[in-house]
């Protein structure tokens, strides 16, 4: 079974945020470990630099919809 980090803006649930906020994008666990050279996961909640944000989408195994 993969696992899938779903990435989204650190305002998605504050009380400003607009109706339909969605997630950035998708992408397998291990891979972004890899990708980062951390564990991911430890906290409930991970925060990403724009540097790891950018190195995350420009993954080939970024996904924009959550695959099936």
């Amino acid at each position: 079974m993969r696992e899938f980090l779903v990435i989204e803006p650190s305002w998605t649930h504050s009380v400003w945020a607009p109706d339909g906020v969605r997630p950035i994008g998708y992408i397998e666990r291990g891979i972004a470990e890899r990708l980062l050279g951390r564990e991911i996961g430890v906290k409930k909640c991970d925060w990403f630099t724009r540097e790891e944000s950018e190195l995350m989408r420009a993954s080939p195994y970024w996904h924009d919809e959550l695959p099936p």
